[in-house]
């Protein structure tokens, strides 16, 4: 009876601790920003205040090299324009620098725009600089701002992402706009590289995730095989999807991405895939796999050895 029990007990906590790790690996964490020094290169916008542009961002992340929509939060400097600025990105969700910002309020404005470019940034420099405004659509959006505290990004709404320049002399806090990735479609298959294995065939891959808006999780699979060591990573079921289109700028073709993941039935691992799509043929589509938090195959800067990458319309 005492062993019975005892086997009873161990099975539960089994239970619990699948239960947990599914909790955890549900969604990954966003966004997900480098923490190095990245460049950015601000010039004067009719429909936001900058146009600000990010360079020298490593791959893998959830910013990169483009161009985005950008806003002023220290209205006491000026910002050099044209010049690139060394700067480090910051999520405003629960942010660890200018904490004297009311980022949920700013955040609030960039999805709920009204009037001109100068009044929102009137809008927004009244809750970073305390600065008073004569607008009456600046004030309107003031005042619905204070009226939503609990105020949180959404799926497809935007972020804003605090840039420190590392030289305060020539540059000034700003924000640039991130959209929040959601619901989408991307299929994909070929062959990859493996480590410095180029050859083919180092690996092949197969996949289809997909998320529908009225879906609470994405659906899917994963197959990886290294033809090397024989490996096999199999994932039927996605804890997770995120797809990214394109920013304004992004050319010739809009370069779009993902990242979705979910267990391997073999290992019980975490697959974490991260893929972008270059547009047809697929010659220059990426790929990336790790498996347990570790690489696996694929990489972030040379492209798939053959096969085609496609990020979808957003299913309904």
């Amino acid at each position: 009876m005492k062993a019975q029990y005892i086997t009873i007990v161990i099975m539960a906590l089994l239970m619990l601790s699948s239960f947990t790790l599914l909790a955890n690996v549900k969604a990954a964490p966003w966004p997900n920003l480098p923490s190095t020094v990245v460049q950015l290169t601000a010039v004067n916008g009719t429909d936001s205040y900058f146009i600000s542009t990010l360079s020298g961002v490593p791959a893998g992340f959830d910013v990169t090299n483009g161009v985005y929509a950008g806003w002023c939060v220290d209205k006491s400097v000026t910002m050099v324009r044209g010049v690139a600025h060394d700067v480090k990105l910051y999520s405003s969700i629960s942010p660890t620098v200018r904490t004297d910002i009311d980022w949920v309020a700013i955040n609030y404005i960039l999805n709920h725009k009204q009037g001109t470019m100068m009044d929102i940034q009137e809008a927004i420099w009244f809750f970073s600089d305390v600065a008073s405004t004569e607008s009456p659509l600046a004030q309107a959006m003031i005042e619905e701002a204070n009226e939503n505290p609990g105020y949180n990004p959404l799926t497809g709404d935007v972020l804003a992402i605090i840039c420190i320049p590392q030289n305060h002399t020539d540059a000034q806090n700003s924000i640039i706009e991130l959209p929040r990735p959601g619901p989408g479609k991307v299929t994909g298959g070929g062959q990859c590289i493996v480590g410095n294995n180029t050859m083919i065939p180092s690996a092949s891959f197969g996949f289809n995730a997909m998320w529908f808006s009225r879906n609470p999780t994405p659906n899917g699979e994963i197959n990886y095989v290294d033809h090397i060591t024989g490996q096999h990573v199999h994932v039927h079921d996605l804890t997770y999807l995120e797809v990214w289109f394109p920013e304004p700028g992004n050319k010739p073709w809009p370069m779009m991405k993902a990242k979705f993941g979910g267990l391997d039935v073999y290992s019980g691992k975490m697959v974490d895939v991260y893929v972008e799509d270059h547009g047809e043929p697929g010659k220059n589509d990426i790929f990336y796999i790790k498996l347990g938090g570790v690489y696996l195959g694929g990489s972030l800067s040379d492209p798939i050895l053959a096969g085609n990458i496609q990020i979808h319309k957003p299913p309904k």
